[in-house]
C-alpha cells in the first residue's frame, strides 16, 4: 500500500467503489480493449466479473467467503463550483479539496469452490431471469429498446453458463484472482502492485502459497504482463493455455 499522502495509491476496495470498478471492467471488457460502441448493456461485464467479489451476496448480507479486493486510486483536486470561492474565507481558499478516482482494481477469491457455489445460489438466478439466454427475433430484454450485440450476448452466455474452474487449477490452488487497470496507468508498475496486494493478503491472511487466473486468449498484452511477474501455465499443466498459476515464491 502507498502512503496516504501520495496522489496515486492502493487501498482496500469498498462496496461504494463498485460502480467505478464496473466502469473499468466495461472499458476493458473486450479482451482488454474498451467495449464502448460494442455493447448496449454496459452493466453486463461488471455483473459477471466484478460485483460477486465486492457485493454482499449471502444470507445476512455477507460477502462470499474468502473474497476481497483492492483499488488503485488517483487522488485529484476538485474544482470549485461557480461562486463557491467567494463564499470561503482566506484559510479555506488555501485548502485544496480532493476526490478519489478509482482507476484500477484487483480481486481475490481464496476459495473458488465456495465462490462457485455461492454465486450459483445467490447471484446468477436473478440475473438469468433479467437476461434470458435467448430472445426471439433479436428481441431486447424487458424495459429496453436496445438489441443485444454479440458482445452483450457473450456476457449473457457467461451468466447462464459460468466458465468452470479447470480441475488442474484447483489442484494447484483453491484461489483465483482478477485484475483490471485503465490504459493510462499501464507500464508504470501499478499492475504489479495490484497483484502484490492480492499476493500479500492471500499469503498472510488466507495462508495460501499460490493463485491462478484465466485471461482472454485475444489479450496479448495481459499474457505478456502475467509472464513477466511469474505466472506460468506449467503450474496448472493440463489446463487451457490461457489459464496460469503463480507461486508466490516466484512472484517478481
Amino acid at each position: 500500500m502507498a502512503a496516504p499522502n501520495e496522489n496515486t495509491y492502493i487501498r482496500a476496495a469498498q462496496l461504494s467503489d463498485a460502480p467505478a470498478m464496473a466502469r473499468i471492467m466495461f472499458l476493458t471488457g473486450d479482451a482488454g480493449a474498451s467495449a464502448e460502441g460494442k455493447m448496449n448493456f454496459e452493466e453486463l461485464p461488471g455483473l459477471v466479473y466484478l460485483y460477486p467479489y465486492v457485493a454482499p451476496l449471502q444470507e445476512g448480507g455477507e460477502r462470499v467467503k474468502g473474497t476481497t479486493g483492492f483499488v488503485l486510486v488517483d487522488r485529484r483536486p476538485v474544482s470549485s463550483k461557480p461562486g463557491e470561492a467567494e463564499e470561503r474565507n482566506e484559510k479555506d481558499i488555501e485548502e485544496v479539496r480532493y476526490e478519489e478516482v478509482v482507476v484500477g482494481y484487483s480481486l481475490l477469491s481464496a476459495d473458488s469452490i465456495a465462490y462457485r457455489d455461492a454465486t450459483e445460489k445467490y447471484w446468477w438466478p436473478s440475473l438469468r431471469a433479467r437476461f434470458p439466454l435467448s430472445l426471439p427475433n433479436g428481441e431486447s430484454p424487458e424495459n429496453s429498446s436496445e438489441p443485444r450485440t454479440p458482445l452483450d450476448q457473450y456476457y449473457v452466455d457467461r451468466i447462464h453458463h459460468p466458465r468452470p474452474f479447470p480441475p488442474e487449477c484447483l489442484a494447484f490452488s483453491p484461489a483465483h484472482m482478477h485484475i483490471n487497470i485503465l490504459p493510462a496507468y499501464h507500464r508504470k508498475g501499478w499492475g504489479r502492485k495490484l497483484v502484490a496486494a492480492v499476493v500479500e493478503h492471500a499469503r498472510t491472511i488466507e495462508k495460501l502459497d499460490g493463485v491462478f487466473l484465466g485471461f482472454s486468449p485475444a489479450n496479448v498484452n495481459a499474457a505478456q504482463f502475467y509472464n513477466r511477474i511469474g505466472f506460468r501455465n506449467e503450474h496448472v499443466e493440463g489446463a487451457p493455455w490461457n489459464y496460469i498459476g503463480l507461486k508466490f515464491e516466484e512472484f517478481v
